[in-house]
Order: C-alpha cells, then structure tokens, then sequence
C-alpha cells in the first residue's frame, strides 16, 4: 500500500514569524517595508511568506489584527480593569503611551493609529477595517461613561460619545508625539490635565 505524503512540515512558528512583521511594519510603515525586510526579519523565504500569510498586503492585515488583538488590547483592557472612572481613564491613556514610547524596541507610536492609517490608500479594506476598530473602543468606552453619568459619577454636560471621542483623540494625540520621539516622560507631563479634561468637573 502506498501512504500518502502528507508534505513537509513548517520550520518555523507563523505567530512569531507574524510577530516579526509586525515590528518590521511598525517601524518602517508599510509603504516603507519591503518583501526582503519582511523575509529577513520573519526568518522565511518568499514561498513560504506567500504560502502562509499571502501577499504583502494579506499579511500587512494579518500583522494588525495579531496587533489588535495583543498589544493594541492593553489600554483597554487597563481601562476597564479600574473601578473608579478617574483611574480608569488614567490608565487608559498610560498603558497607550508606554506601548508609543516603547524602551524596548525601535518602533514608535501606534501600529494602528500612525502607521496603518498612512496605508489606507494602499491596502484594499483597510479603510473599514480601521474604523470597525475604532468604533468597536468607542463603543466600549462609550457605554462605561454612560454607566458613570448614569450613576451619578459623571458629569452629563459632555455627551457620552463625544467624550469617549475625545479620549480616543488624546490617545492618538500621544502617539503622534511618540512617532516624534517624545519620550515616555516626556508623555506623563500633563498627564494628569489629559484625564481631566476628559473626566471634566464633577457630576
């Protein structure tokens, strides 16, 4: 009996091959990051980028919803971890520009907000696939304030959805100034005025 092949296993692991691109994207922007960057950071040759993630475009897609759904998360994620509304706020905007003015890495700012929104000319849906992200967080951030004004804890003068517009503004405010080479230090200054202006004066 002939067994049949069942063709020759991968040698290298896609999420940190798509981790790769990933850092590759972030630093460079996707108009500025070629096949063979891509292929020398993520340790591959052509066919197999080809074979596991598609084309240049495929795996720019690729790399931002690994991004999305990991180090993107983070702000979020601390935003709703916090009880009080002040904290929570605070946290959000941190987390984001500590993961901007990253200590560890070259890239700066945010995949998302500084370097994909560059490429929406560029990358077929990415246009919609961005502001699907966007309203998403709005959404999230928009229904805890509600829950804040509703309790008292807020105050109603702002409405939910542009105050939770503004703080995804002040989030990209400080990525922009990271892609400018604002420290992490530099970002904490008025830090503590950011929240405010978003809190606003007590309900």
């Amino acid at each position: 009996m002939v067994q049949k092949r069942t063709g020759r296993p991968r040698k290298f692991d896609p999420d940190v091959a798509l981790d790769a691109a990933i850092e590759v994207f972030w630093e460079n922007g996707y108009d500025g990051t070629s096949l063979d960057d891509l292929t020398a950071a993520m340790g591959i040759n052509r066919p197999s980028l080809y074979g596991t993630f598609g084309d240049k475009q495929a795996l720019f897609l690729k790399a931002l919803d690994r991004y999305g759904n990991g180090l993107g998360s983070a702000p979020m994620m601390a935003f709703e971890a916090e009880n009080d509304i002040a904290d929570a706020v605070r946290a959000f905007l941190k987390t984001s520009l500590e993961g901007n003015a990253r200590t560890d890495k070259p890239a700066r700012g945010c995949l998302l907000g500084t370097c994909a929104a560059a490429a929406v000319g560029q990358v077929d849906g990415l246009r919609d696939w961005l502001q699907a992200k966007r309203d998403a967080s709005r959404d999230r951030i928009a229904a805890r304030f509600e829950r804040e004004k509703q309790a008292g804890r807020l105050s109603s003068e702002l409405p939910t959805r542009i105050r939770a517009d503004l703080m995804l503004d002040v989030m990209q405010g400080q990525a922009f100034r990271a892609r400018l080479g604002a420290s992490q230090q530099d970002l904490l200054e008025g830090l503590d005025d950011r929240v405010a202006a978003i809190i606003g004066d007590p309900a």
